[in-house]
This record gives C-alpha cells, sequence and structure tokens, in this order.
C-alpha cells in the first residue's frame, strides 16, 4: 500500500499538452512517490502559448502547493493539492506567477 506521509519534495509533476481535435489540455502526471492514480487535475487551454506557460509553471512547481496524500471511496490513493492557476483567469495567474 502506498504511504500517506510520503516526503513532498519527492515529487515529479510531468505537464502534458493534449490536443483532441483542436481543442487543447493540460494534464499532469505524478512520479517521485507511491501512489495509486497518478494522474492530476487537467486544464483546457484556449491557446497553444497559454499551454507552452502552463506547463513550463507546472515543471517549475509554481501551481500546485499544499499537498497531501488522500484516499477515495475505493481505496485508491492519489494526490491532492491545491493550484494557484484558475481555467477562467488563467492568463493574469500565470503572469503574476512569472510565465
Amino acid at each position: 500500500m502506498p504511504d500517506t506521509n510520503p516526503n513532498f519534495d519527492d515529487i515529479v509533476l510531468t505537464p502534458t499538452i493534449i490536443d483532441e481535435s483542436g481543442n487543447l489540455f493540460v494534464h499532469t502526471r505524478v512520479d517521485g512517490i507511491e501512489l495509486d492514480r497518478r494522474d492530476m487535475v487537467g486544464y483546457g487551454v484556449s491557446t497553444t502559448r497559454n499551454a507552452l506557460r502552463l506547463a513550463a509553471a507546472v515543471r517549475a512547481g509554481a501551481v500546485f502547493h499544499d499537498f497531501q496524500v488522500l484516499t477515495d471511496r475505493n481505496g485508491k490513493t492519489y494526490l491532492s493539492a491545491s493550484s494557484r492557476v484558475y481555467s477562467r483567469t488563467m492568463n493574469a495567474d500565470l503572469k503574476r506567477l512569472g510565465y
């Protein structure tokens, strides 16, 4: 069973930009700690430029904070985190973070 109290400094977040018929999404995968479910939140993004900026911010560790390992009702562990970027205000949030 995955550790519910891991060293969060070991977390590696890997963003992936996906183009589904002209609709851009940035998905984030978690590595570096043991989890049952490795996928985090995905963002719908309006432009390639914003997708690249968001991916860079995720890679640098600027987007997610306050990590917790939680267990869903099926007993699977996943990483929960707060975000500094929201879809509606993405451009302003990324500018504020320096991206």
